[in-house]
């Protein structure tokens, strides 16, 4: 897993705290901590089992009073090219909103955030050559 950190310039003039939450990436539980203005990027990728690849990338940023987060993942496989991205955003104060169950097969912080999607978008090489 590959682990970016960027910070634009832009914390100067954005308002609100340091963060410090969970996400679950690429396998594992990862604690992120966000000051305004920062972008962690996390990926990953590879060779699939068709002979193809897959990437997925994580983006995190902080606006000062809430948190967006961007997956996107892309692949290639016998039929033709994938993709598919998702964003997400939190307020900081709902970082550690949603509460989980521990669970043995699975175990989790006990809390996490409480993402709300804003937006998104597909594309399927094979199915739009197919007309769905």
């Amino acid at each position: 897993m590959k682990t970016e950190r960027h910070n634009d310039g832009l914390a100067w003039h954005l308002a609100g705290p340091t963060v410090f939450f969970w996400t679950y990436a690429h396998g594992a539980w990862v604690g992120l901590e966000l000051s305004p203005g920062d972008v962690v990027v996390l990926s990953d990728g590879g060779p699939n089992d068709e002979g193809g690849y897959w990437s997925r990338e994580d983006r995190f940023e902080h606006y000062g009073e809430s948190i967006g987060m961007r997956c996107h993942t892309a692949g290639r496989d016998c039929d033709g090219e994938t993709s598919e991205t998702d964003e997400f955003e939190c307020r900081v104060d709902m970082l550690d909103a949603t509460f989980r169950e521990e669970d043995e097969r699975f175990p989790c912080p006990p809390r996490i955030p409480d993402w709300k999607r804003t937006g998104g978008r597909r594309y399927d090489q094979f199915a739009e050559a197919a007309g769905y």
